[in-house]
């Protein structure tokens, strides 16, 4: 990402977050991202590390300043035409031409990888919010899921109790049934006790009230990766924000090599010198008291280079380990996504196992409900069949944020934050 699209992202997200942050009602994702982005203090001292970075070009694409000196002779120098009374002299010196452009490109390349910094932390910070917000969307249906069962459960009992009051079952079964309830009012309370605290950790990366709710909506859409493998490798190598950061300060690095080499050529003086001259009194000579004048020039020579090769050395060095750190992710980055999508398939197989399976266990549960409706026998039976309902259902609802999590660390590769 060049350093244009990176501030561009900035603004357009700081354009869209114009409004509070802290209105009522529900939030998208999308929304609470940026949120996340206007109110987190560590991309604004990125920002500002950034900013002040940028201040440094002005103080090295300048000149040395220059030198004035004056001197009174308190012992005046007597010369053919006079004393020396006073003298003054200006001088300036002059660095090899393309040398304060090789400064200036040095930092500003080094200003760059500071604002690239930004889009790391940024991508990072986004992908935290939403692996908390999948697992609070899991959280929910679970929820849901538990508390349909409890209906369930619930015309189980009446019909336990029917069966019981007309002398075809024991009164054992509609206490198995309440013992099932009460169990799942636990897990329910329970999954909201870490519900609570998904959204405590949600609301600290916003920068807001830790108990301001989060709305989760009733259905996310199917969590899905690119088919085109290849395309999304070609996207990760040249939009990844940690290997585009590597890659700037491979070259900062090359600049700061250029203004090195700079600081082994010459450098040139110009300056000029006055000395005011008093008349002489004793005689009458020519162009008595006549002051001097007198242009200087010098050149500064680095005779001992062994410094400047070795700070170009340091720099090749440098440049090598950047170079394999980026080797590294990459291999790292392209490994992640293998296995991402070996994961994913995964988690799919499971959920469509568990769809055939609910399938096959509903026809069974409708066997055993209408075999103990009828002569009062296996609802025992009718109870385990239910719970392994449940348990698939559940199943896939983890199977799905299995897919949602991977679906948002692939997102983290190749975008600045990701989209939804």
């Amino acid at each position: 990402m060049t350093t244009y699209n990176i501030l561009k992202l900035l603004v357009l997200t700081a354009l869209l977050l114009g409004g509070n942050p802290h209105f009522a009602g529900a939030q998208s994702l999308a929304e609470l991202l940026q949120i996340a982005v206007k109110n987190d203090p560590q991309l604004k001292a990125q920002m500002y590390e950034y900013q002040a970075a940028l201040e440094k070009t002005a103080q090295v694409g300048v000149l040395p300043e220059p030198e004035f000196a004056m001197g009174v002779f308190l012992l005046p120098v007597e010369t053919r035409v006079g004393p020396q009374r006073v003298r003054m002299s200006a001088s300036q010196m002059l660095p090899w031409m393309g040398s304060l452009d090789a400064q200036k490109d040095a930092v500003n390349e080094q200003a760059k990888v500071k604002l690239q910094q930004v889009a790391v932390s940024q991508n990072q910070l986004l992908y935290n919010i939403k692996t908390l917000y999948y697992e609070l969307y899991e959280m929910q249906k679970r929820v849901n899921i538990l508390e349909e069962n409890t209906a369930i459960l619930q015309t189980f009992e009446q019909l336990a109790l029917i069966k019981f009051e007309a002398g075809m079952s024991s009164m054992v079964n509609v206490i198995r049934t309440q013992m099932e309830m009460k169990k799942l009012q636990n897990d329910i309370a329970s999954i909201k006790d870490k519900m609570a605290v998904k959204t405590i950790k949600i609301n600290r990366h916003l920068y807001r009230n830790l108990t301001d709710e989060i709305v989760i909506p009733k259905e996310l859409p199917t969590p899905q990766l690119p088919q085109l493998k290849e395309n999304l490798i070609a996207a990760i190598a040249a939009e990844n924000p940690s290997l585009q950061m590597l890659q700037m300060q491979q070259a900062a690095i090359e600049k700061r090599k250029t203004a090195s080499a700079f600081s082994s050529k010459p450098t040139f003086g110009v300056g000029l010198e006055y000395a005011m001259v008093t008349k002489r009194n004793d005689m009458d000579v020519a162009k008595n008291g006549r002051d001097i004048l007198m242009p200087k020039a010098s050149v500064k020579i680095p005779l001992y280079k062994a410094k400047y090769q070795a700070q170009i050395k340091e720099q090749d060095y440098q440049l090598l380990a950047v170079q394999e750190k980026e080797n590294y992710l990459q291999h790292q980055l392209l490994a992640a996504l293998e296995q991402a999508y070996i994961e994913y398939e995964e988690a799919q197989k499971r959920i469509i196992l568990y769809q055939e399976q609910i399938v096959l266990a509903k026809t069974g549960l409708d066997i055993l409900v209408t075999d103990y409706s009828t002569a009062g026998k296996d609802f025992e039976d009718v109870l385990q069949m239910q719970e392994q309902i449940i348990a698939y259902k559940i199943a896939i609802v983890n199977a799905l944020n299995d897919q949602w999590q991977i679906v948002a660390f692939v997102e983290s590769l190749y975008m600045p934050g990701g989209e939804n």
